[in-house]
């Protein structure tokens, strides 16, 4: 999606941060850690407040208060950053932070986390370019990601985010475009894929709901 020399400069860069400082890597490349398809020309991390002095202090960090979060850029490349109590990400950033994988040497949230991240993302950017990246990185999370669609919708219901699972529904039944990028161009089998996605879709929300109990005599 994005030319290789932009997403290589990305790469050269979060590799440079990673040998640096400690971090949780989210947004594109933390699905490509997963999922191993598209890359990602921006940085996005989830850092703690005191690895966010550290940043201020290496580098001319930017706030931004309408979205939240803080920037700055190194050699043309976009770095994201998030941090506790202030960024908004569906997810609190802290148990992004607390709840992690580490995969070639990087933290990264657990899959279901860092899909509900995508989805806010997604809703929130929905018609530009940047919309249909994290449509991809959604689709890619649910093909490739390891992911347990029974544990995403508890997670949803623990955060009041029910509504999420409707939209991931809709993606996935919409997904024409996002296939393709991902690899997956032969109809049969894209019929398939997402037939099997929604059926998974539909029935996390019963699954996840603890059983009752029989009432005894």
């Amino acid at each position: 999606m994005y030319r290789e020399e932009v997403t290589e400069r990305s790469w050269r860069l979060l590799q440079k941060l990673g040998s640096e400082l400690s971090f949780v890597v989210i947004g594109g490349w933390g699905v490509y850690f997963y999922t191993r398809r598209l890359k990602s020309k921006d940085i996005e991390v989830a850092v703690d407040l005191g690895l966010l002095d550290k940043l201020k202090a290496r580098y001319e960090v930017r706030k931004n208060s309408r979205l939240k979060k803080y920037e700055f850029t190194v050699d043309g490349v976009d770095v994201h950053t998030y941090v506790p109590f202030f960024s908004d990400l569906g997810i609190p950033v802290e148990e992004l932070l607390r709840e992690t994988r580490e995969i070639e040497g990087f933290r990264v949230p657990k899959p279901e986390l860092l899909l509900a991240t995508k989805q806010a993302a997604e809703i929130g950017r929905r018609g530009s370019d940047k919309g249909l990246k994290d449509r991809i990185d959604v689709l890619s999370l649910l093909l490739l990601g390891d992911l347990d669609l029974v544990d995403y919708a508890r997670l949803l219901a623990s955060h009041g985010l029910e509504a999420y699972l409707r939209e991931l529904r809709s993606i996935v039944v919409r997904a024409k475009y996002e296939m393709t990028e991902l690899g997956f161009d032969d109809p049969g089998k894209v019929k398939r894929l997402k037939r099997e996605l929604i059926s998974k879709i539909d029935a996390a929300p019963a699954r996840h709901r603890p059983k009752k109990l029989r009432r005894q005599g």
